[in-house]
């Protein structure tokens, strides 16, 4: 899986970029709630304390908390030694040696989640003092209906996403936050969390008691990305102007009989396919060659102001490049035939899409060209007098 991840940048007299996470869609991710007090380890899965969580197997996770003896959440039966400030958290027998056992919870969101949205999964996992075997990587899975199994063994499920963590670093007895990336299909509501990998090996510890690999998991979260821009308070920086190219020169020179370059077949209208959009790309990866459609972005007709709905698409596609800062990028920007006032739109369009993106920080080149077709498309019902489409000109 390839991890995104977003860093706060600050640049002086141009932006302020962070992360805002608002809302969670997950109740009790801290497991703070709960049916009772755990007097000993899970021996049902219905035994399990945490409110809103529950076993979607046969299997037998467990709840740690200050009122228990035996399942005490900073000294049990598991590890002796557990640094917290939070009076519960959940344990899961992740994989097991010689035996086709483990342990998952499940909870149902607060609501389902939207297509084409970008979510961040996010919880602490703690490697248990007196596991023998392990460390493993736990997963996060989101379905639109629950999972129900009377088995004890893996689920198995083509969608699952796991952190990207270094086994042969990762610690025992302490705390690691982890964080997963995930684009929704559209109508997720449940999470289930677990080892859902069956086939790779279970390493042996240096030491530990039990023959199995036991994590404590504690303040997980599903919460939506939104992106909140400060304003600036000057501008001392380079002008942001000044490395974007305008093609029009170079590619209208190209004569058709000679017609080998992206560009000229472009502007003659040989390339017309292979086309894909934002929400396709689902390693966040642009490759050099792909054509991009970013036809919602719309502007004001026969003007280069973008509106406000384009926002969406635009942050969609900054969210996209934060880490592919070597991409060099270039927009078609398409117009009617026989539009004398075609060439200068497509200017202006161009530069307000550039002006938006490097104002957010971006560090990419940027150039256009300017080419037209006679079917602009207009699918969401809104008209368009020029549509726009990204090339990746070169990512490495």
């Amino acid at each position: 899986m390839n991890k995104l991840t977003i860093y706060i940048l600050i640049l002086t007299g141009a932006f302020s970029f962070e992360k805002a996470f608002c809302q969670s869609y997950l109740q009790n991710g801290s497991f703070e709630a709960k049916t009772d007090c755990p007097q000993f380890w899970s021996e049902k899965g219905k035994d399990f304390k945490g409110q809103f969580w529950y076993s979607p197997t046969k299997a037998t996770p467990d709840l740690y908390a200050s009122c228990s003896e035996q399942c005490n959440n900073r000294e049990n039966w598991i590890d002796a030694h557990v640094e917290t400030n939070d009076d519960c958290y959940a344990g899961l027998i992740l994989k097991q040696k010689n035996r086709d056992y483990t342990e998952y919870l499940q909870t149902k969101l607060t609501e389902s989640l939207e297509r084409g949205e970008f979510y961040k999964v996010r919880m602490k996992v703690y490697w248990a003092e007196k596991s023998r075997f392990g460390p493993v990587v736990p997963g996060v899975l989101l379905t639109s209906i629950p999972i129900e199994s009377k088995k004890e063994t893996f689920i198995t499920a083509s969608n699952v996403k796991q952190a990207a963590v270094d086994l042969d670093t990762f610690p025992k007895n302490r705390w690691v936050e982890l964080e997963f990336t995930y684009k929704a299909a559209g109508g997720e509501k449940y999470l289930t969390i677990g080892c859902f990998d069956a086939t790779t090996g279970l390493p042996e510890a240096s030491f530990g008691t039990f023959d199995f690999c036991y994590y404590f998991f504690d303040d997980i979260s599903v919460e939506p990305y939104e992106i909140n821009y400060a304003k600036s308070s000057s501008n001392t920086g380079p002008n942001v102007i000044s490395s974007f190219e305008y093609l029009d020169d170079v590619t209208a020179n190209h004569q058709p009989e000679n017609c080998t370059c992206w560009n000229c077949m472009i502007l003659s209208g040989k390339v017309d396919e292979q086309v894909t959009t934002l929400e396709e790309i689902t390693d966040f990866t642009l490759n050099e060659g792909q054509r991009v459609d970013l036809n919602r972005i719309v502007f004001d007709y026969e003007s280069g102001a973008m509106l406000a709905s384009s926002n969406a698409e635009l942050n969609r596609l900054i969210f996209i490049l934060m880490e592919q800062p070597k991409a060099e990028l270039r927009f078609v920007i398409y117009t009617y035939p026989n539009n004398p006032d075609g060439g200068e739109i497509a200017k202006e369009s161009a530069l307000s899409i550039y002006k938006y993106l490097k104002s957010k920080g971006l560090k990419n080149s940027f150039s256009y060209i300017h080419a037209e077709k006679t079917n602009l498309s207009q699918k969401d019902g809104i008209p368009r007098d020029r549509n726009v489409e990204l090339y990746v000109v070169n990512n490495s």
